[in-house]
């Protein structure tokens, strides 16, 4: 799913990469990424695409092969496909490496080509591993610590000058995962990777900060932080592919914790970027403020001595999972899941109470981390609060995508699954 479509660098990509793109012998449009086809290795790719013997990985848009030891070759779908774009995978990968813009174990593209035809093939480096599944390739601490590092290199970006952008405020991007989906993704007991880049944006950091924070062009959706208000490839990562594990697997409360206490390192590490990036950013105090939130958050997702997290902080981070699960079900750009207009409605209002009264608790305690961690969540939902506004005028207007899927069924939660105490297992108090 991919939503807002947000400027970014990608518009004026001159495919620069190790060599401008040129018409081979055969006629073929060939664009050099990180490496200069023969003409026998564009052969030899669009012949695996052909081998019936070669079990290809589906897309919507397209199909990849494997294609020797060490590559994939994708071919687009054309005309058969959901929303094909081939230009767009290419040009993010040829952005990627036109600026040293990579990720651990993750796809690198090498080249692409059209045909006279004008089918589009891209050849690319292979992610080892299998996507995630329960009982064959479990999500461990090492893996998901892997993913969280990846989520850390996008967010904290890259500098890439001579923006495309009319209004560009400074020169640092980021890497937006749209599709961070189990599909796309692989991993082992010790690492993970990620491949598939079509629904990704790179984005200017200031420019993002204007639009969602300033002007408030960019509308509330479901990959949206709670620390910055920017959209979140973390928040991506957990409702596209970490909660569709959490409701399946024997062991939820065990993998969802050791989840949070690496996200306390993710936002640890993102609260001392903003801090820096405010030196050079044209909105130094959104930043500077983005840093506070981003440590507060942080240090409530951290484990005690004992190893134990706290109960109320806990469910609140399961709580904003499962919006943004809602939220994304309802939404136009999704094909699959059921909706509960009435359950949803209910789901947004208790959330609030429940925010509001740890937010009362914690000003009564004095503790300043929760302050700040119960008022994001506050805005937060209070802008999630719309979607309730948008079923209902989707149901009025008849709209078939949202039609089809209603259900009077009361759908199972994130917040069944898993165990909660009573009271916060601890009051970490900040005065």
């Amino acid at each position: 799913m991919r939503i807002n479509n947000i400027s970014n660098n990608l518009n004026a990509t001159k495919f620069y990469g190790i060599q401008k793109p040129y018409i081979d012998d055969k006629g073929r449009y060939v664009i050099p990424i990180s490496k200069v086809p023969s003409d026998g290795q564009i052969d030899t790719a669009i012949v695996t695409t052909l081998d019936e013997k070669q079990e290809g990985m589906q897309g919507y848009n397209g199909e990849a092969f494997y294609y020797g030891k060490d590559l994939v070759v994708k071919r687009y779908k054309g005309a058969n496909a959901l929303n094909d774009d081939p230009m767009r995978e290419i040009k993010i990968l040829d952005t990627m490496y036109e600026n040293n813009l990579h990720f651990n174990d993750s796809q690198r593209g090498h080249y692409a080509f059209r045909t006279p035809e004008g089918e589009y093939f891209l050849v690319s480096t292979k992610v080892k591993g299998e996507s995630p599944q329960v009982n064959k390739t479990p999500f461990t601490r090492e893996n998901l610590s892997s993913i969280v590092d990846i989520v850390i290199q996008m967010d904290r970006g890259t500098i890439i000058k001579n923006s495309a952008l009319e209004e560009s405020f400074s020169d640092r991007c980021r890497f937006m995962n749209y599709d961070f989906n189990g599909r796309n993704m692989k991993i082992t007991s010790k690492s993970a990777g990620l491949f598939d880049f079509e629904y990704s944006e790179i984005e200017n950091i200031d420019n993002s900060i204007y639009k969602s924070l300033i002007t408030e062009e960019t509308s509330p959706s479901c990959h949206q932080s709670d620390t910055s208000g920017l959209a979140s490839s973390l928040r991506s990562f957990e409702f596209f592919t970490l909660y569709e594990y959490l409701m399946r697997t024997d062991n939820p409360d065990e993998i969802f914790e050791e989840y949070l206490a690496l996200k306390s390192k993710y936002h640890s590490s993102m609260s001392e970027f903003f801090k820096e990036f405010s030196k050079e950013s044209a909105f130094p105090e959104i930043a500077k403020s983005i840093s506070i939130k981003e440590g507060a958050h942080s240090r409530l997702l951290s484990p005690d001595i004992y190893g134990v997290m706290a109960s109320d902080i806990k469910k609140a981070e399961a709580i904003k999972i499962q919006m943004a699960v809602f939220i994304h079900d309802q939404s136009s750009f999704c094909e699959t899941g059921e909706v509960n207009p009435s359950q949803l409605a209910d789901f947004t209002e208790d959330a609030i109470i429940y925010f509001q009264d740890n937010l009362k608790r914690a000003k009564s305690l004095h503790d300043n981390d929760r302050q700040i961690y119960y008022t994001d969540c506050l805005k937060l939902f209070l802008s999630w609060r719309m979607v309730n506004r948008n079923v209902a005028s989707k149901i009025e207007n008849n709209n078939p995508k949202i039609i089809r899927k209603l259900t009077s069924d009361t759908l199972p939660t994130l917040l069944d699954v898993l165990n909660f105490k009573d009271k916060p297992s601890r009051m970490s108090i900040s005065v």
